[in-house]
Order: C-alpha cells, then structure tokens, then sequence
C-alpha cells in the first residue's frame, strides 16, 4: 500500500531541513508568508508555525488561532513566522526580508495589507505555480527523508555534508 503524502506543519518542516542539514531558499520561505498574508486579510487571525501546514504540492494550508481577530497582532505572526522561516534560510537573506520579519513592514503600521504589498515586492518577479512546486519538492523530500539526520551522519551546522562516496575526516587532529 503506498502512503499518501500528508501536510507538515512548518514547525516540522524548519526542523527536518535544519535536521539535514539543508537550507531553505529565502525566496520560498517568503512565499510562505505571503500565502498566510493573503489568507489572512480577509479574516485576520493570530498564527504560529503549528498552525500553518505545507501540503505535498506546496499547497499553504492556515490553521488560525481560537479567539483571534485582531489585525495587528495577526500582521505581528505573520513576522514572527516569517522569521521562523527565514533562520531556515541560511546566509543570503535580503536585509528588506529581515527588516520585515523584525520589525514588520516600512510604514511602521502593524496591518496585513502593508506587510503583504512589502512580502510582494520582495519576490517580484512572483511564479507562484513555480514556487509551489519547489516548495512541495522540499516538503515530500523531508518527510521521505524523515526528521533526523541519516544514521550516523551529525552535521557540524557550519560545514557542508561530504559528497556521496568521499568519506569525510576522521580521528584525531582531523579538520573540522
């Protein structure tokens, strides 16, 4: 019986690309919130990286909060998830996205509509049909892959994994 690839929250998600070592591309992460941005406008809700869930096919599903309501604070976890997802990232981080994710969007208006214009202009061009296919990419390779690093293999967060085959070295006195 095959199984049907499920959605992962971005809690797990964050965690199993940092588990492998991998990175996620600044450009996709940003994508991420845009879509919550988006949804989020009509019907403003408080949401955390719990409450958002990537499907297989990079589909954003938003999980909102109970009791919420209230734009600026939905705007302020659209931020915090942003930032959430950006330390995936890695080097190469535009400073506009980290401003955002900081210290939310130029007009210093806590509301989604401005932090979805600056989430925009940040991506443009925008190929959401493209983005969505990397970021389901990502989504099915972590979660064949699993949570935890491969058995034996703990990463130095600083270096990059050996290419396949090239055993990396060993012993005393090996450089890191």
């Amino acid at each position: 019986m095959v199984e049907t690839p499920r959605a992962t929250t971005v809690d797990d998600f964050v965690a199993a690309l940092d588990a492998h070592g991998s990175r996620l591309p600044f450009e996709i992460g940003a994508f991420v919130a845009l879509e919550v941005c988006e949804r989020l406008i009509e019907q403003p809700a408080s949401v955390d990286t719990n409450r958002v869930r990537i499907g297989p096919r990079g589909e954003v599903i938003v999980q909102p909060g109970v009791g919420s309501g209230d734009e600026e604070q939905a705007a302020r976890s659209v931020a915090r998830l942003l930032g959430a997802l950006l330390s995936a990232c890695g080097a190469g981080v535009p400073p506009l996205l980290r401003e955002l994710a900081e210290h939310g969007p130029a007009s210093g208006q806590w509301r989604l509509g401005p932090m979805r214009d600056e989430l925009e202009a940040a991506l443009i061009p925008l190929n959401r049909a493209a983005a969505r296919r990397v970021l389901g990419r990502l989504v099915r390779e972590v979660q064949r892959k699993g949570t935890r690093p491969p058995r034996g293999r703990m990463l130095d967060p600083g270096r990059s994994p050996e290419p396949p085959g090239r055993p990396g070295p060993t012993g005393v006195g090996a450089a890191p």
